[in-house]
């Protein structure tokens, strides 16, 4: 079967060299987290388990952009981009599993995503 498409601007002559483009947007979250007693005591290896943890992220589909180490209410920020919420939740489950840390996961929403959001409101 013969046919014409366009992608992105581009004419394609027959089907046969048709090829779609799946596009995920990624979902921003931020992770608070806090060392347990467990962590606490293997603090100094907590550099080591984020290099693995950002590994383990990469092959679930999980992009890290950022870790960081605080002082204060809490321990460390996680920054990441996921594509679904089950991608992310069982990635920090994996996380709290190994029982170094206990987290609180935070959906973030840039001005983008937050206008579709806010022209809902009834007034």
């Amino acid at each position: 079967m013969r046919g014409s498409a366009c992608i992105l601007g581009q004419a394609l002559d027959g089907f046969e060299s048709f090829r779609t483009t799946t596009i995920i947007i990624m979902k921003t979250y931020v992770i608070l987290i806090t060392f347990t007693a467990q962590g606490v005591q293997a603090v100094q290896d907590s550099p080591k388990r984020a290099v693995a943890f950002t590994q383990f992220l990469e092959s679930s589909g999980i992009k890290t952009k950022g870790i960081y180490w605080t002082f204060g209410s809490y321990d460390g920020i996680l920054l990441l981009e996921a594509p679904d919420e089950k991608s992310m939740h069982s990635a920090i489950l994996t996380l709290a599993h190994a029982g170094n840390v206990k987290t609180e996961t935070l959906r973030a929403y840039d001005a983008g995503e937050m206008e579709p959001l806010l022209a809902k409101i009834i007034s």
